[in-house]
């Protein structure tokens, strides 16, 4: 813009300087004329006061004024203008160079600024525009799910309501479709920034078709489709059973496997895969039912091993899950057989070779042959020193050690402190003599009686009234009557004195 104000005030002050020269020319004519004229009235006068004698003298004079003076004047005026249109020439040749540049340079620039602002501008326009449908489209869903939320839980006489949500919710979005469509026709630019995507968007959430059919199409399906489909089928009943039924009822058998075959053809089957399902439809024994069933020599290996080949085992499992089936089948023997073999090899009656052939024969493996004879190792060891505190304790109770010669003995086995003591009572308790049946029964005959004559006492000072019915039976209980006995004393002796308590 600065450049545009340069250059109008470039042509403006070339047109005043213009103006100027040719203002003064004109003055300058004017000047000469008035000079001319005032010549001419001053040769009339002349002529008028001496004519002829001034004739040749008024002819020289105007040869003078017109030849030079008008010539001078005239030679100025143009010098003038010539000098006038040089520097004009000038002015025009800078100004068209300035504007030249200008609009190779500036308008560029001008132009680009103006862009970046449209730019911007509509850079924002857009983002405002997509803010907004955002949140119409935000504001749709959360309305939705609100609803639905409401619904919860969706039972099927919540349906109709969903429904008609839904239907009104399509026609508005068709309604909107139209008139955003109708408006983005009328407004056809728009069409560059994709704002016809948006009726195409509002339409397809609609989606009059799959709503209808979800409501109306379901009516029509239910209250006309499946009872006419029912009324056709009782009248051709064309349907024959499906495949898993058919197997099932070959298998029970309720029907022959010519019958199987024929109805599976209808079914679309070859003849080689209607021999494949009949090979394959019957049900194979489940593992517990092949350990019942190879209990007994019935069930030879040959046939356990086809039988884990059709539950899917592979050739080198199908081996190992024999020998793991006979196993436990055989389980008790071999246990039977391990015990009484571990029992004699930690007796000592067998040696490690014996007891390794038996391993062998058991199939142990490594690991469970080491634990088994450090098991009867620890067995050992165990059941001897628990032989030698029973020989020491018996020993001590018979009185042929003393106790302090038991409780070396049980240290020196290793035994911790703590169960060396422990042992030690055990032992005093088993060697303390218990008195007789006979000798018990007497002591007891002697405290019953002074418990009687004491009690008998306490019963006198009541009945005198020495004491209260309180402390009679605090006394009473401290001989070792019983609470029942003593409240039944208590109450006998109250109600004979007259004092129910």
């Amino acid at each position: 813009m600065q450049g545009l104000t340069n250059f109008w005030e470039g042509i403006k002050t070339g047109i005043l300087y213009l103006g100027n020269i040719i203002k003064r020319s004109l003055v300058l004519i004017a000047r000469g004329a008035v000079t001319i004229g005032s010549y001419i009235w001053q040769g009339i006068k002349f002529l008028r006061n001496i004519i002829f004698p001034a004739v040749g003298l008024f002819l020289k004079h105007l040869k003078f004024m017109l030849v030079d003076t008008v010539g001078r004047e005239l030679r100025k005026l143009w010098e003038v203008i010539v000098y006038s249109f040089k520097w004009w020439s000038e002015q025009l040749i800078l100004t068209a160079k300035a504007v030249w540049d200008f609009l190779t340079h500036k308008i560029p620039h001008f132009l680009m600024l103006i862009w970046e602002t449209i730019k911007q501008g509509l850079h924002h326009c857009w983002i405002w525009l997509k803010a907004k449908f955002e949140d119409i489209g935000r504001n749709i869903y959360d309305r939705i799910q609100k609803f639905l939320h409401s619904m919860r839980p969706l039972t099927p006489e919540k349906a109709p309501q969903v429904g008609l949500m839904l239907f009104l919710m399509a026609m508005g979005a068709g309604m909107g479709a139209h008139m955003l469509s109708s408006a983005v026709e009328a407004a056809y630019p728009t069409k560059y920034i994709g704002l016809q995507y948006i009726p195409a968007l509002l339409a397809d959430l609609g989606s009059f078709s799959r709503i209808a059919g979800a409501t109306s199409g379901v009516m029509a399906s239910v209250a006309l489709g499946k009872p006419m489909k029912y009324a056709i089928q009782k009248y051709f009943r064309p349907i024959i059973p499906d495949e898993k039924l058919l197997m099932t009822m070959a298998v029970k058998p309720d029907i022959p496997l010519s019958q199987f075959a024929e109805m599976m053809k209808y079914h679309g089957y070859s003849d080689y895969w209607i021999n494949r399902i009949i090979a394959t439809m019957y049900r194979e024994p489940r593992y517990f039912e092949l350990a019942m069933m190879a209990e007994d020599e019935a069930a030879t290996e040959e046939w356990l091993y086809k039988k884990a080949r059709r539950a899917g085992y592979n050739e080198e499992d199908s081996v190992i899950f024999l020998k793991s089936l006979v196993k436990k089948v055989t389980r008790t023997q071999r246990l039977d057989y391990f015990r009484w073999a571990f029992n004699c090899y930690k007796e000592g009656y067998i040696d490690d070779t014996v007891f390794d052939k038996v391993l062998d024969e058991l199939e142990f493996r490594p690991e469970a042959r080491n634990f088994s004879k450090k098991a009867a190792f620890f067995s050992y060891l165990y059941d001897f020193i628990k032989d030698q505190i029973k020989y020491y304790t018996d020993s001590y109770i018979k009185d042929l050690i003393t106790e302090e010669e038991l409780t070396i003995h049980l240290t020196s086995l290793g035994i911790a402190p703590q169960r060396v003591d422990f042992l030690v009572k055990i032992a005093k308790v088993r060697k303390y003599k218990k008195p007789a049946k006979k000798e018990k029964k007497e002591i007891e005959k002697i405290i019953n009686k002074a418990r009687g004559i004491y009690a008998k006492a306490y019963i006198n000072l009541y009945r005198k009234g020495k004491i209260n019915e309180n402390q009679l039976k605090i006394y009473l209980l401290q001989l070792g009557i019983s609470e029942e006995i003593a409240d039944a004393t208590v109450f006998l002796e109250a109600s004979k004195k007259g004092r129910i308590i």
